[in-house]
C-alpha cells in the first residue's frame, strides 16, 4: 500500500496558522511521510516550505493556480461562499490522483496533531478501516442544526475525483457538505474516534478544560485557531520549549519526588535540598537518569 500523503492547505488569511503548525509538528519529530503544501505565491512558499522540510521526509508544492478567494473566513451568521476552499480542495484532488500519489490526509492549519505517534496512528486506522474515507462524522447531536457529514480533516482515497465527484466539484457550498452522499455512506466511509470536529471551538485556557477535552486517544484537534491547545499538549508530552517550560517540569518532577528521597543537611541552616535521583534533557524532554 503507498504511504499516506499529508495535505496542508493555505492561503495568506491563514499562513500564521499554517507556521505555527509545522513548527508544532517538527517538534513532535519528523514525520517519515510525503507532504504537499497547496497555496498561491502570496503565501511565503520559502518559509513555509523550510519548516515543511524541518516536519516531514519529502516535500513538494501544489501551486494554487486558481486564486479563488472568498469570504468563508469571515466570522458571524451572514451568508459565506466556500468557494475558496473548495477550490483548494478541488486541485490537491486531482492532483493526487493524476499523480497516483495514494491516500492523502487534509490537514487544514487549525487541526492541531495530539501525539508524537498521530501520522502512524491515522495511517494504521485507515488500513484497518478498509474504506474510501475516513473522518470525523458530524452529526445533530455534536452540532446542533447540521446535517450528518464526514468533516473536511480526514483522509481521502487517490481517486478521489472519481468517487467523490460532488465533493470534489462544489462551488459555493462547502465540499465536506456537497459530497455528503458520497462520503457519509455507511459503505465508504469509516468514522473514527482518533479524529475530532468541534467548529469554532473555544480557546483553552485552563488545564481541567483541556484534560476534558482533549482525551489522551487522540490524533488530531481540529479546531483550535489560535494555537491555545498547543501549551497543553507540550506539558502532557513532556515537551521542552523555553527554559521557563524546563524550570517548570524540573520543579515538578522534584515535588513528586517519594518522601525522603530529597533529604536536606542538618549541619546547614537554609541548606537546598540535595535531590538524589538525576534528570537530564534529552531530546527536548526530561529524564530520570538515575
Amino acid at each position: 500500500m503507498k504511504p499516506l500523503n499529508v495535505i496542508l492547505p493555505c492561503w495568506k488569511g491563514d499562513q500564521d496558522q499554517a507556521v505555527r503548525l509545522l513548527k508544532w509538528i517538527g517538534e513532535l519529530g519528523i514525520v517519515q511521510a510525503p507532504f504537499y503544501l497547496a497555496c498561491d505565491n502570496q503565501c511565503n512558499v520559502q518559509l513555509l516550505m523550510d519548516l515543511a522540510r524541518k516536519a516531514f521526509s519529502k516535500v513538494e508544492w501544489i501551486q494554487d493556480r486558481e486564486g479563488v478567494e472568498s469570504n468563508w473566513h469571515e466570522a458571524g451568521d451572514h451568508p459565506k461562499s466556500a468557494a475558496g476552499p473548495n477550490s483548494l480542495f478541488r486541485q490537491i484532488a486531482w492532483c493526487m490522483m493524476l499523480k497516483k500519489a495514494g491516500p492523502w490526509l487534509f490537514l487544514e492549519p487549525d487541526a492541531i496533531p495530539c501525539r508524537k505517534d498521530w501520522y502512524q496512528m491515522i495511517e494504521r486506522e485507515y488500513t484497518l478501516g478498509g474504506k474510501h474515507f475516513m473522518g470525523y462524522l458530524v452529526s445533530p447531536q455534536n452540532h446542533p442544526g447540521v446535517p450528518n457529514h464526514m468533516s473536511g480533516v480526514a483522509v481521502y482515497p487517490e481517486n478521489t475525483p472519481s468517487v467523490a465527484p460532488l465533493a470534489s466539484n462544489a462551488g459555493e457550498v462547502a465540499f465536506d457538505i456537497a459530497g455528503v452522499t458520497e462520503t457519509c455512506n455507511e459503505a465508504h466511509t469509516f468514522f473514527t474516534g482518533i479524529l475530532f470536529h468541534k467548529y469554532r471551538a473555544p480557546s483553552f485556557t485552563t488545564q481541567e478544560d483541556f484534560d476534558a477535552r482533549v482525551p489522551s486517544h487522540l490524533a488530531l484537534y481540529h479546531a483550535n485557531k489560535d494555537g491555545s491547545i498547543i501549551t497543553f499538549l507540550r506539558k502532557r508530552l513532556g515537551i521542552i520549549s523555553t527554559p521557563e517550560e524546563a524550570r517548570v517540569l524540573l520543579a515538578e518532577a522534584i515535588r513528586n519526588e517519594p518522601p525522603g528521597s530529597i533529604p536536606v543537611n542538618p549541619h546547614i541552616t537554609g541548606a537546598a535540598p540535595i535531590i538524589q535521583n538525576l534528570w537530564e534533557f534529552k531530546n527536548g524532554q526530561l529524564q530520570k537518569v538515575a
